[in-house]
C-alpha cells in the first residue's frame, strides 16, 4: 500500500510538471547604437541582469544586446519563440533602450512598432504573452486600446503590456543605481519583493503594483508606469517558484 502511494504521488508530481509548461524569455537591451550620439548608459546592463534572474527559472532564455539587437534580429527571434511555444507555455519579452511614439528603437535606429510585436505574438498558442518595455514614451502603446482592431488582438492574443512611462514621459536611467528606474523595480519585483501575499507566485497585478509604487516614489511622481491587461490576465502568474 505504501509503495502504491509513493508511485501515485510521483505520477501526480510528474503530471504537474508536464502541464506547467515552459517560459520562453527574450531579453533585449541597447546601450550602444549604430548612431553613437544615441548611446545610453545602463540599458545593456539592465538586460543582462534581467536575463540572469530569468535563467534561474527557465532554460529558454535568450539575451540580445546592442549591435545584435537589430530590428530584423529581434523580430526574427520573436517569431521563432512564438512558433515554438505551446498551449501550456508562456512568453516574456523585455526591452530596455530608446523609445518613441508607438515603438521601441532597435540598434540600427529602426522602430520596432508595438503593432509588429502584437502581430507576431498573437500568432502564438502560448497561454499568455507578457511584454515589458523600459523606454521613453512607452505608454504610447496604451493608445492601441482605442482601436477596436488592436484592442481585439490584445485580448484574443492573450497579450499583456507593462510599460515604463506614460506616452509623454521619459523613462529615466539612473547612474547612481546603474539601472533604469523601471528595470530596477522590475528586477526587485521578480526577485520576490512583488510577492505581496507571500504565496511564492507573482501575478501581473502584484508586479505592476510593486513597480508603479517604486517608480512613482523614486521619481517623485514624475514617471508613471502603465499596464495593458484584461482583468483575466491581471491574475496570471509572471513567475512562480
Amino acid at each position: 500500500m505504501k509503495r502504491t502511494l509513493i508511485i501515485l504521488t510521483a505520477l501526480l508530481l510528474m503530471a504537474g510538471y508536464a502541464t506547467a509548461g515552459r517560459t520562453f524569455v527574450l531579453v533585449a537591451g541597447v546601450s550602444n547604437y549604430q548612431n553613437s550620439s544615441a548611446d545610453l548608459p545602463t540599458t545593456t546592463n539592465d538586460a543582462k541582469r534581467v536575463a540572469k534572474v530569468w535563467q534561474k527559472h527557465s532554460k529558454d532564455v535568450s539575451l540580445i544586446t546592442s549591435r545584435y539587437a537589430t530590428h530584423e534580429k529581434l523580430l526574427s527571434k520573436l517569431k521563432e519563440i512564438a512558433s515554438a511555444a505551446g498551449e501550456d507555455d508562456r512568453i516574456v519579452f523585455f526591452f530596455s533602450g530608446h523609445g518613441n511614439t508607438g515603438a521601441v528603437i532597435t540598434y540600427d535606429m529602426k522602430p520596432l512598432r508595438y503593432t509588429e510585436i502584437i502581430d507576431v505574438l498573437s500568432t502564438s498558442k502560448a497561454v499568455v504573452k507578457m511584454v515589458f518595455i523600459d523606454a521613453c514614451k512607452a505608454g504610447s502603446a496604451t493608445t492601441l486600446g482605442e482601436s477596436e482592431l488592436w484592442r481585439e488582438k490584445l485580448k484574443t492574443g492573450n497579450i499583456v503590456f507593462m510599460l515604463a512611462s506614460r506616452a509623454e514621459e521619459v523613462s529615466v536611467a539612473d547612474n547612481f543605481l546603474t539601472a533604469g528606474w523601471f528595470s530596477h523595480a522590475y528586477l526587485k519585483g521578480i526577485e520576490g519583493l512583488a510577492d505581496a501575499n507571500k504565496d511564492r507566485s507573482i501575478t501581473v497585478m502584484e508586479l505592476f503594483t510593486y513597480i508603479y509604487n517604486d517608480v512613482t516614489k523614486r521619481s517623485k511622481n514624475a514617471q508613471h508606469p502603465q499596464l495593458i491587461a484584461t482583468k483575466e490576465h491581471q491574475n496570471d502568474a509572471v513567475l512562480t517558484w
